[in-house]
């Protein structure tokens, strides 16, 4: 065990710190983080280092606590030093008596970035310095410009390069800025061996100038730190990063470069293309009433953890789930590292929801808390051992994730699972990053054994033993669902089917309602639709009410007068109406399906349908039953 102290990663802001801190900790290195060592002693075990909020034992400690200048020579000679003891200078190089010269860790210098005065002890600025100095004692004017500290650490197999400055020295120049985090391979993702690396981007929110950057990652990140430390040192903006033409090949890089996309997501954030929040921001966020907290990841990702009070609609059902989303509320989006739910918030705000885009997504926050409880499958463990029930020894298949995003691995271990044998262990290679933190949790939920996870230059490689013969999410389920059928049109009959399910969903139970033959009136779009029909379906469909406000009672109907003397009651009563009655139903996560063959007889089709519903046959309806404790034929 290996015991870092945080100073090592001082120029780092603390997210970028707490990344770093995950990619290690594999290699059994605990990064001590914002905490202080007071006494270190030797044991028969080792070291024994005392904290500030404990002890650890360990085989080696680092301390990296940073320099002082040795300028006492100065301040005997009279020159003048800051209280640092670092010597003066001007931009020349000459201390407070110009005839002597001062260069390197000893002098303060100018930050290129802010314009401050600071003191960055690396090698590249002193040896310019040096330059410069000669520069003017031999006559030839030359002049220090500032450093931008550009610097780079190899942590184990890990690469942590910053230039610029960081979050900490923006707030305390209180700059106007923004920051925005990006997750990019190494190289094109069908070429093996890509690996993904981290950048946190922070520029100025009005012109884009970038102000400094941090990357971690395995190959290629000391390359773009590089090109983002150019880019700061000639003034570029998120703009001009995107216009950089980097080289291209499937081995070296990706057509669109990890810097060009750092410039991509800056560029939309500035033009306001998308607005964004922060992993601080969710806290207060929560505790307001007034928004719509919405998870576009894939059911099998959210179930594997997930932000507490984010309801989840996949990206892929978001189109057709509008209607399940309140108009007059914020939608706060997050997905698991941001590209989802930019592509979510582009949807929303193009149909006219105020959005917000969780920049960094799940897999940023869960670095900074760490991840939501999975849903473990009961089924599956063992009561008196609370561990997976033992299986046979079966076969080692091999399965090659890398290169693939998330939820690509979990995805392919999925699949490959059906196929296995129970017994049979799954070797799986990936190169998402995310893939440490969901394999865990995926294996807690359906009860498959998890052997533990090697990295190696950034590929894991982990091990799932198969426990069970169906590996389905929906074999954990406790067949609480309740289940409608709903086959009247009446309007009546339609208010009791929402009424109860609404009921049942506040349980916390989960609910399906199945629309045939006349019932698919209720779901009906009240507007005329234009659609291709032939004569026999539009005769069928113009005889029928078009949307739940044309629906007739079953009793005391009067022509339709009974029916407006209800609506009229229950709204004197502030009873929701039949409309809300099903807006709340889908926001609260009720599925609304129609009857695919009922629909084909009476010539209804898809889109004269509301948002949000889907179409499916008997078989799902059964399956729908069978899996419910309850079911009512309306």
């Amino acid at each position: 065990m290996v015991e870092l102290a945080d100073q090592i990663l001082a120029p780092l802001d603390r997210d970028m710190a707490c990344e770093v801190h995950q990619h290690v900790r594999s290699k059994g290195v605990k990064l001590m983080l914002e905490n202080a060592v007071t006494a270190i002693s030797e044991t028969a075990n080792g070291l024994q280092i005392t904290l500030s909020d404990g002890e650890v034992f360990a085989d080696m400690l680092i301390l990296a606590i940073g320099v002082r200048p040795e300028s006492s020579i100065a301040s005997e000679a009279g020159l003048q030093t800051n209280e640092r003891g670092g010597i003066l200078v001007n931009e020349n190089m000459q201390t407070s008596d110009p005839r002597i010269y001062a260069v390197g860790d000893a002098v303060e210098v100018i930050n290129f970035v802010t314009n401050q005065k600071s003191m960055v002890p690396l090698a590249g600025p002193a040896n310019k310095q040096g330059r410069i100095a000669a520069d003017n004692i031999c006559g030839i004017k030359s002049s220090f410009t500032g450093t931008q500290g550009s610097a780079i650490l190899k942590a184990f197999d890990l690469t942590v390069a910053t230039t610029g400055i960081n979050e900490k020295t923006a707030k305390a120049q209180n700059l106007d800025y923004e920051k925005s985090f990006t997750y990019s391979a190494s190289h094109a993702t069908y070429y093996p061996g890509a690996v993904n690396m981290s950048i946190k981007t922070i520029f100025d929110k009005k012109t884009g100038k970038i102000l400094g950057a941090q990357v971690v990652g395995y190959d290629g990140a000391d390359k773009r730190c590089d090109v983002l430390a150019t880019a700061i040192r000639f003034g570029a903006t998120a703009a001009d990063l995107t216009k950089l033409e980097l080289c291209y090949a499937p081995p070296f890089s990706s057509a669109k470069d990890p810097v060009n996309m750092a410039g991509y997501v800056a560029e939309n954030i500035i033009a306001g293309k998308v607005k964004i929040f922060h992993w601080h921001d969710v806290k207060k966020i929560r505790q307001d009433d007034n928004v719509v907290l919405l998870d576009v990841r894939t059911e099998m990702e959210y179930e594997n953890g997930s932000l507490s009070g984010f309801k989840n609609i996949p990206l892929d059902e978001l189109r057709s789930r509008l209607s399940e989303l309140d108009k007059t509320k914020k939608i706060y989006v997050t997905c698991q590292i941001g590209l989802r739910g930019y592509i979510a918030c582009r949807i929303l705000s193009q149909n006219g929801f105020d959005c917000y885009n969780l920049s960094g997504g799940y897999r940023l926050y869960q670095t900074m808390f760490g991840a939501g409880p999975p849903v473990p499958n009961k089924a599956k463990i063992d009561p008196e051992t609370q561990r997976p029930k033992a299986t046979p020894v079966g076969k080692t298949i091999h399965l090659d994730a890398c290169g693939l995003q998330c939820p690509g691995p979990i995805v392919k271990l999925g699949e490959a699972l059906k196929d296995a044998n129970v017994g049979d262990t799954i070797e799986i290679s990936t190169t998402d990053p995310a893939f440490a933190s969901d394999i865990e949790g995926f294996c807690r939920r359906t009860g498959h054994v998890f052997g533990g996870m090697e990295s190696n230059k950034g590929t894991g490689v982990a091990r799932i033993t198969k426990t069970a013969a169906d590996d389905s999410p929906q074999a954990c389920q406790t067949g609480n669902g309740k289940n409608f059928i709903v086959f009247s049109g009446d309007l009546d009959k339609a208010i009791a089917s929402f009424i109860m399910a609404n009921a049942a969903a506040a349980m916390g139970r989960k609910v399906s309602m199945f629309f045939t033959f006349w019932g698919l009136n209720i779901l009906r779009k009240p507007e005329k639709i234009s659609v291709r029909k032939d004569s026999m379906s539009k005769m069928f469909a113009s005889m029928m009410p078009r949307g739940s406000k044309k629906l007739g009672l079953s009793k005391m109907n009067m022509g339709g007068m009974g029916a407006k003397m209800i609506r009229k009651v229950m709204n004197n009563k502030h009873i929701s109406s039949l409309e809300d009655l099903i807006q709340t139903a889908q926001q609260n996560g009720v599925e609304l399906i129609a009857c695919a063959m009922s629909m084909d007889v009476m010539g209804i089709t898809h889109q004269e349908l509301i948002d949000g519903v889907t179409t499916s046959g008997a078989a799902a309806m059964l399956a729908f039953a069978e899996e419910s404790d309850m079911s009512l034929f309306i």
